[in-house]
């Protein structure tokens, strides 16, 4: 079993969606609220994979972080390096919706994670060793996601998908990967994506990255460092959330990479796995796990394309 430290967000996510268009003030809504933040949900993906992953963060010690703690506890979570505050309210982001639950606008408190100073970070630190694979999400500031990155290099950034990147610009060189959506790079680092891999190569060479994965839509994922980039897309979908299970990318991947999984297979699984979970999203009871992504495999032709790129000869 690979152990797998998570530190970043546990947030409670509420949504707000009105039944109907309409004016003025008091709109009748429905309310839909659900455990969230990226290295939450992180967390349960690999814990549902049958790993033991480990969640690093912060709530308060009111209503609303018990819910998250039993959540977490229920889905295999471990929360031993939760700090919990009785002085501060858990984290809680508030999602206004249009009628169709298409997000609008969102206001976010994770003041509580200030919380994750850099002794607490040090001391917890020292419980894990450099065969752990260690994902931070940049609900963190930069100043702790450094702090991280410089304790322990084989740590992956995960971004929040519909958050700016750019204050993070000057220490992506210091993650041993960083995952990617098409929107980072066009609304984002403003690059264009007519042609992902000439656009991966300007990223590998202008932003110093070692590595990186892309969801790309109809184009799949891709991997890329100095040595290659690797697409891997289904034809029998030609579109993908990029949001929607966005952390499960990361998480399929990265389990089959440390298996000593070939890069391109490794791709092919964390495809399957998003795949599936954009399919059952709306079911309860669903829960992902390694039998269902092998199934998928099985049904799902994937096409792999491989080619090579070194990026100091790019210019």
């Amino acid at each position: 079993m690979e152990r797998f430290v998570l530190m970043g967000a546990m947030i409670y996510d509420l949504r707000a969606i009105p039944y109907q268009k309409s004016e003025g003030m008091n709109q009748p809504i429905r309310l839909r609220g659900q455990a969230g933040g990226v290295a939450r949900n992180a967390a349960e993906k690999l814990a549902a994979l049958g790993h033991h992953a480990i969640l690093v963060s912060a709530c308060g010690l009111d209503m609303t972080g018990k819910v998250l703690m039993e959540d977490a506890i229920a889905k295999g979570i471990d929360i031993s390096y939760v700090k919990q505050l009785p002085s501060d309210k858990t984290s809680g982001l508030l999602v206004l919706c249009d009628e169709f639950d298409q997000p609008v606008s969102s206001m976010l408190d994770a003041g509580v994670l200030n919380a994750i100073d850099h002794l607490y970070l040090y001391t917890t630190m020292q419980d894990f060793t450099y065969d752990d694979t260690f994902i931070a999400d940049n609900n963190l500031t930069v100043d702790q996601l450094q702090f991280i990155a410089h304790q322990h290099a084989q740590t992956w950034l995960l971004p929040v998908a519909d958050k700016s990147i750019q204050p993070l610009i000057n220490i992506l060189p210091l993650f041993q990967g960083v995952q990617f959506n098409e929107r980072m790079l066009s609304e984002d680092l403003k690059l264009p994506v007519d042609n992902l891999h000439h656009t991966i190569k300007i990223m590998l060479d202008q932003l110093h990255l070692r590595s990186l994965l892309l969801i790309a839509g109809e184009n799949g994922i891709y991997y890329a460092d100095s040595q290659c980039i690797i697409q891997a897309v289904s034809p029998k979908c030609k579109v993908l959330d990029q949001t929607s299970a966005y952390e499960i990318v990361l998480s399929a991947f990265l389990t089959k990479m440390l298996q000593h999984m070939p890069i391109e297979k490794a791709l092919e699984y964390a495809l399957c796995a998003l795949l599936l979970e954009n399919e059952k999203k709306h079911e309860k009871t669903f829960v992902l796990n390694e039998e269902k992504i092998i199934e998928k495999l099985a049904a799902y032709q994937i096409e792999t394309i491989k080619e090579a790129v070194y990026v100091s000869e790019m210019y």
